[in-house]
């Protein structure tokens, strides 16, 4: 709903340096330049549509003026600036530019606790390490970080497990856990197999609520669009314990 806006999510680069069986970005169009991103950015403000900028890709850390595009949101006027990522590129140094720039918040991509699955998961071995790595700089640096952990066939059988990784390794104040479901969005997935079914893993999914709430792991924004559906742990007396 344009009317409604609450976030402009601004996709300034369609290439990543990982390939989720569950991703549907198509990664041959190319990327914003900076005078596309402040055109979006001015009619959105100017229209007072956004409380919230977020740039998102393919992997907007591979955009060569990130920095840029991040403090320039904030000099038109945003008053909070998102990105999206998998993190594996952000190292203390980066981390630090960005929140100088204005960086408000992480949504970092993190779907396995073992770096084995995560590696077969996002077809990039060696990039597990590296995304925990940046968000631990992304936390340092004073960002907030919401991991978003998105649960596929195969990943939500491990949810409980990924949220133990979570409360007992990366466990800091500025982290938050967030969860989406893997859908069919646009032409759909690299692998449509990795789609599940609602209704096949509500017993994972309440076992990974109880086990937050037991870890103290803080949970956000679990029914957004492309969320948790409320029925979907079944029962939901783990959901209603929780809120």
């Amino acid at each position: 709903n344009q009317g409604n806006l609450q976030e402009l999510v601004l996709r300034i680069v369609h290439q990543c340096n990982q390939r989720c069986g569950f991703c549907w970005v198509d990664f041959s169009q190319p990327a914003m330049d900076m005078v596309e991103i402040e055109r979006a950015i001015r009619a959105t403000m100017r229209a007072g549509k956004a409380s919230r900028i977020a740039f998102t890709g393919g992997e907007p850390t591979l955009h060569p003026k990130l920095g840029e595009a991040v403090a320039l949101a904030r000099v038109l006027g945003a008053p909070a600036v998102t990105l999206q990522t998998n993190a594996t590129r952000i190292d203390a140094a980066l981390a630090a530019r960005l929140a100088r720039a204005g960086l408000s918040e992480a949504l970092v991509s993190l779907h396995s606790a073992n770096h084995n699955e995560s590696d077969a998961l996002t077809a990039a071995p060696g990039t597990w390490q590296k995304t925990v790595d940046g968000i631990k700089a992304l936390c340092e640096a004073g960002i907030e970080v919401k991991i978003n952990h998105v649960l596929t066939s195969y990943t939500a059988q491990r949810f409980a497990r990924f949220v133990a990784f979570v409360g007992e390794t990366l466990k800091h104040p500025k982290l938050k856990l967030t969860v989406a479901v893997a859908g069919h969005i646009d032409s759909g997935p690299i692998d449509p197999r990795s789609l599940p079914r609602h209704s096949e893993i509500g017993a994972d999914v309440a076992e990974g609520l109880l086990q937050a709430r037991a870890l103290g792991v803080p949970l956000v924004g679990l029914t957004h669009p492309c969320g948790l559906l409320p029925c979907t742990a079944s029962p939901m007396r783990s959901w209603r314990r929780l809120r």
